[in-house]
């Protein structure tokens, strides 16, 4: 599977302790995503719906990278040509139950690309 890079508040740290500029945001972005893509790796961003549309909608790193989108709803509203994945559920899951018996709650995702191919006939992550 691709790395992930995950940039988001969810849980209110950055709010707390100061939020960047959306600038900043994605400078730190590309930054990761460009040293993992030059090292060889097959890189995501990871984000929400809010934070695509808000905060990193206008960088060059929206349509150079797969997407990886939480919206934790009934359907993607993200329409982007290169949404790779789609995390639709975690502790509230409009599709499905979300508890595997014996683990507890878990997110569950769909991915609209073969990422074991794509890494495996691309030669990254070490393939």
């Amino acid at each position: 599977m691709p790395v992930a890079f995950d940039m988001e508040d969810g849980d209110g740290y950055k709010q707390r302790m100061g939020m960047p500029s959306n600038s900043m945001l994605v400078k730190i972005c590309e930054t990761f995503l460009t040293e993992m893509d030059n090292a060889g790796y097959y890189t995501v961003l990871y984000t929400n719906l809010s934070w695509i549309n808000h905060v990193l909608n206008n960088s060059k790193i929206i349509p150079k990278y797969d997407i990886w989108l939480a919206q934790w709803y009934t359907s993607c509203d993200y329409t982007g040509a290169n949404l790779g994945m789609w995390q639709y559920g975690g502790e509230v899951n409009y599709l499905e139950s979300p508890k595997i018996a014996g683990v507890g709650y878990i997110d569950k995702n769909y991915a609209y690309k073969d990422y074991p191919l794509i890494i495996r006939n691309g030669h990254y992550n070490g393939f």
